[in-house]
């Protein structure tokens, strides 16, 4: 849910939208309608945040999915621990496997974002290049069937 663009009667940005979370501040929008920068997005990662809720409707307490895997994968990374191979599989397979976001999980109303720690791919597969984000190449090629001719990581800048 938008809250407002003006945030102490000035307007910030006026192509950011900010949603409300808890009582404390506004946060820029992390839904799939509205578009963020760089900078937006290491001011939000350096806050170690788990989740952010990206439906409009009423979801449950995000305290409530904290029993659930993406929920303690996410936790552990922010704890500053590495993930072992099956995390990075099961992460890999979440990520391609799901129509909401490309570098994230969706769980009950919540988007829970892994960019920190997946590398963006083009896979050469059956005379076709796709893109995939995955922890590494080798989660990749385990979550991808048939053969593959190649695969090429691409630098962020």
């Amino acid at each position: 849910m938008v809250v407002s663009r003006l945030i102490g009667g000035q307007v910030r940005n006026p192509h950011t939208f900010y949603h409300s979370v808890g009582n404390s501040h506004l946060l820029p929008c992390l839904c799939l309608h509205h578009r963020w920068n760089t900078l937006d997005i290491n001011r939000i990662n350096n806050m170690d945040m788990i989740a952010t809720q990206f439906v409009q409707w009423e979801v449950q307490p995000l305290e409530n999915l904290n029993g659930s895997r993406v929920y303690q994968l996410r936790e552990k990374l922010n704890n500053g621990q590495v993930m072992n191979r099956a995390e990075k599989d099961w992460l890999a397979e979440n990520v391609r496997n799901n129509a909401y976001f490309r570098t994230a999980v969706p769980l009950m109303g919540y988007r829970f974002d892994f960019s920190d720690v997946l590398r963006k791919f083009l896979v050469n597969q059956y005379g076709q290049w796709n893109e995939y984000y995955a922890p590494d190449k080798t989660s990749l090629r385990n979550t991808l069937y048939g053969t593959i001719n190649q695969i090429v990581e691409i630098q962020s800048k």
